[in-house]
């Protein structure tokens, strides 16, 4: 299609959009899934461009590959410290090269740099990446991200400006699907609750596609039924060595359940879950209300920009009881504000337990918010598990898996056009069930490094065990599970095949990266050419001086779609954004800030102290080594920002600007007069765009 022919697509802004559109493909057998996107771009502006795109993969996921092909070239991407593919991507786009550059953002986070795309120039950009599936409670549930829905909170204590993903009511992006299921599963009963698909059996081959109407607004979710989860094993190379995974299905008989538990329900009522979110939540406290039995304890609880207890602490169920729990379930609504998931968290984890009996939380929610770490920093200590129910079109995987996997708990995803009443009888029957974990793994050959012993499993789930070896195993491994009522273990028949490609050696390597000192995890994490936390995938094309670009590109970030059940008949529904950390007054950082006059402030001189320098080159460094950019005075401070010049920023916080925004803007006023030659030159650009041009106009005025 000639460029004159294709329609621009454009944002709430007016600015064009290059996405034009996806396309997906992939295979499923045994317990692999090989997955490959197609992101088609077009430049129908008159200049260079430079496309930003932060879009979603399984937080499970491991990327393996990257081409791009423009004006009938393909090129191959290469895996480098991230620091190296930074400066190799702004090295050719200085040179008036085109280059692409992929980074992880975060767990189930990406984002793609496609720099010096011409005026009317078509690229295709096509990633592939693997991943592990597993039975969970006698089914495969494949969720393929479509979209990143709008999350609570600053965004930028979870990621650098450029890989904020933004989402826009006006932009649509078709997609297609041909995803293909081999092996025993392709006779399984597979169907999707979320997209209509149409199916076909070839010579064995399950062929599932799009029906012309799939676009990037939610999840595709697969649920694969009706299939015997038996034992199987994989053989491959890694190198001169040799790499085995052994899956069994954990079938041990629990412990006999204690006599009384108590659950403390929490649901999230903040605005992200107005609509589906919110019917789904009360679906499933209802449904676990009927499945609570009368010897245990309940409390509820509801949060948003407040939290509300609806019992007077764990109250045992008593028909009475039931009934107002009934009744105070169907009022609930999605009003509370925003998502403050964390204050949510601390009120239900102080509400009393009685003695002799153990309290597990149900999380209701969609996920959506920015500040996982700390949250997570915060339950590592809790002393309760968590079981998380994530509920809506495309909730936040990372927050769910994590929260559920640092508390020893459970999660459970369940679409809008899912039945709740099965999830909650398999997130009761796990929070009833003891602590299983893998224990001893006996492999035929000794390996040189093992991965799965110790992990945490549920009875009905898959355990993966992975091993590497200097010459291939044979025989017979035996995995073992510690907890259970009586011993448990189960032989697997190790394969004679080798596989010829080396995906399962880099799923593995993906998995060793947890395991390892940073420095080793990046060699093995760059060996192995994985997009990680320390590496990013860097592509150059280089180009005849007469094609070559004469000015820098022109950014155009893409945003994503907005989810579905985001927006009903009264407009857009968006997460309330977080209200301005206001650092404390009284604290002797900050003494002297009540006395700051708004708008009259000025703190001059202060512009070429050498503490700037100092500040840009500490900053350099901190984010050359994955650290985050800082997003509060506070952490401005921190880095060596003196008091004075605090109080200045301060003063138009006071006024009602975000703080936010006030530390962008400080920031790329910083960029230019100091980080020369400190920052790479994408750091530079990217702080530049991220901030308020006006406000740094008024920030220099200030300091002169």
């Amino acid at each position: 299609m000639s460029v004159e022919a294709m329609a621009v697509l454009k944002s709430l802004s007016g600015l064009p959009v290059p996405l034009q559109g996806v396309a997906l493909s992939g295979v499923v057998e045994g317990s692999l899934l090989q997955f490959t996107v197609e992101q088609h771009y077009c430049n129908t502006e008159a200049q260079a461009i430079e496309a930003v795109y932060t879009f979603p993969l399984p937080v499970q996921a491991v990327l393996l590959s990257l081409e791009v092909t423009i004006g009938g070239r393909t090129l191959s991407g290469v895996v480098q410290r991230k620091r190296e593919a930074v400066e190799t991507y702004e090295t050719a786009l200085e040179e008036g090269n085109t280059a692409i550059l992929l980074e992880k953002a975060r767990d189930g986070l990406f984002t793609v740099s496609l720099g010096n795309l011409l005026a009317g120039e078509q690229a295709v950009i096509r990633y592939r990446y693997g991943q592990l599936l597993s039975f969970e409670q006698g089914r495969v549930r494949l969720a393929i991200p479509m979209t990143v829905a709008p999350r609570y909170g600053n965004a930028g204590r979870a990621l650098l400006p450029h890989q904020e993903p933004g989402s826009d009511i006006t932009v649509s992006y078709p997609c297609t699907l041909a995803l293909h299921v081999r092996g025993e599963l392709s006779a399984a009963q597979v169907h999707s609750p979320t997209h209509r698909l149409h199916s076909r059996m070839e010579q064995g081959v399950l062929t599932l596609q799009d029906s012309g109407d799939l676009v990037l607004d939610r999840d595709l979710v697969l649920l694969i039924e009706g299939a015997t989860a038996g034992a199987q094993s994989l053989l491959a190379r890694d190198g001169e060595g040799y790499v085995a995974l052994a899956s069994v299905t954990v079938t041990a008989e629990a412990k006999a359940q204690r006599e009384a538990r108590a659950v403390k329900l929490l649901v999230d009522c903040s605005g992200s879950m107005s609509g589906d979110g919110i019917d789904q939540a009360r679906a499933a406290l209802l449904a676990t209300l009927v499945s609570l039995q009368a010897t245990d304890h309940v409390s509820f609880t509801r949060f948003g920009s407040t939290v509300e207890h609806l019992t007077q602490g764990l109250q045992s169920l008593s028909p009475s009881t039931l009934r107002a729990l009934n009744e105070a379930v169907r009022k609930t609504d999605a009003t509370l504000g925003g998502t403050e998931m964390q204050a949510g968290i601390e009120a239900v984890l102080s509400i009393p337990v009685p003695e002799g009996v153990l309290a597990d939380v149900l999380l209701v929610t969609d996920g959506e918010i920015w500040e996982v770490d700390a949250l997570l920093e915060r339950l590592a200590t809790a002393g309760h598990r968590l079981f998380v129910i994530a509920v809506g079109a495309s909730p936040n995987e990372e927050l769910a898996r994590q929260v559920a996997a640092v508390t020893r708990g459970a999660c459970e995803f369940v679409t809008p056009n899912e039945d709740m009443q099965p999830a909650v009888t398999r997130i009761l029957a796990r929070m009833a069930a003891p602590v299983l974990r893998v224990g001893s793994v006996s492999w035929s050959t000794e390996p040189l490094w093992t991965l799965g012993t110790g992990d945490l499993v549920f009875p009905g789930d898959t355990v993966h065990v992975l091993a590497g070896f200097r010459t291939a195993p044979a025989g017979q491994v035996m995995v073992s599970v510690t907890g259970a009522a009586v011993p448990w273990a189960q032989s697997v028949a190790l394969t004679a095949g080798v596989a010829a490609d080396s995906t399962l050696a880099r799923l593995a390597a993906a998995r060793r990266l947890e395991t390892l000192p940073n420095e080793a995890a990046a060699e093995l994490a760059e060996q192995h050419q994985l997009v990680t936390r320390f590496t990013s995938c860097v592509v150059v094309m280089a180009r005849d001086d007469a094609k070559r670009a004469q000015a820098m590109p022109v950014l155009r970030t893409v945003p994503n779609m907005m989810s579905l059940g985001t927006v009903s008949a009264g407009g857009v529904m968006r997460s309330v954004p977080r209200p301005p950390t206001m650092p404390d007054l009284g604290s002797p950082l900050f003494s002297l800030r009540e006395t700051v006059t708004p708008l009259s402030y000025s703190a001059p001189g202060l512009v070429e102290n050498d503490w700037q320098h100092e500040l840009a080159r500490e900053l350099a460094e901190q984010v050359a080594n994955g650290g985050a950019l800082p997003s509060t005075l506070e952490e401005l401070a921190l880095l060596g920002m003196p008091e004075e010049w605090v109080q200045v920023l301060h003063a138009l916080v006071i006024e009602g600007v975000r703080e936010i925004d006030v530390v962008a803007a400080w920031l790329a006023n910083l960029s230019d007069d100091y980080g020369q030659e400190h920052f790479t030159a994408c750091l530079q650009r990217r702080l530049v765009a991220a901030a308020d041009q006006a406000l740094r106009s008024r920030l220099m005025s200030l300091s002169a």
